[in-house]
Parts: structure tokens; C-alpha cells; sequence
């Protein structure tokens, strides 16, 4: 994608950058049971190199909609199905980053208040 998305990105050193048939056998229910989050110490979610590219087109989707229903709503409410621990990393290269709940959370179309 061109442009760039803050999804607080950083190289996970306690990442093995194991194979899918690897991860599966350290993995339970998606979640890596060896590493946790360099940013809070929490579980992560192993995910395929694709997930950049998911959450930018899904950040993308939720402003068009958020701009087309401004005036519909008093309040949106966004509500992620099986979204996860929260943080994401990616198996080919480390790279540990958010989660989709979270960048749409973060985004600036969204209003926690």
C-alpha cells in the first residue's frame, strides 16, 4: 500500500519467525504461547505477512463509512468479531503490530468518547 499506517510497529526479538507448520505447533487457538507483546506484555496473534494490507483496506472501508453516515447516526458504534488479544505479529519477518481493533480504535474516525 502507498500509504503509511502508525500501527505501532517493532521487531518482536523473542520471535523465532517460524513457518506456518511451526507456528501451529507452538500456537493455541492463533495466540503464540512463546512470545508475548514488546509493548504491553500481553499474548499476541500470529498472522501471515497479508495483515498490513487488511488493516489498511479495512481503515479505508471504516472512513468512507463513517463520512457517508455522519449525519444517519447520533453515535456508531463499531463492534469486531473474534478480533483477538489485540496486538498482532507477523510470522515471516517479527514485525509485532496492532490488531484491527485496535487501529480502527486508534483511527481518526473514531471517537472513544
Amino acid at each position: 500500500m502507498n500509504q503509511h499506517l502508525d500501527l505501532r510497529q517493532c521487531v518482536n526479538r523473542q520471535c523465532q519467525g517460524l513457518g506456518r507448520k511451526q507456528r501451529d505447533a507452538v500456537d493455541r487457538d492463533g495466540l503464540c504461547t512463546q512470545v508475548v507483546s514488546m509493548l504491553d506484555g500481553l499474548s499476541v496473534r500470529s498472522v501471515g505477512e497479508w495483515a498490513y494490507d487488511k488493516i489498511y483496506r479495512l481503515i479505508q472501508y471504516f472512513g468512507i463509512f463513517v463520512s457517508g453516515m455522519k449525519n444517519q447516526w447520533e453515535a456508531l458504534n463499531y463492534l469486531e468479531i473474534r478480533s483477538g488479544p489485540g496486538r498482532s505479529i507477523v510470522r515471516e519477518d517479527c514485525m509485532e503490530l496492532d490488531g484491527t481493533a485496535i487501529a480502527i480504535a486508534r483511527n481518526q474516525h473514531f471517537s472513544l468518547l
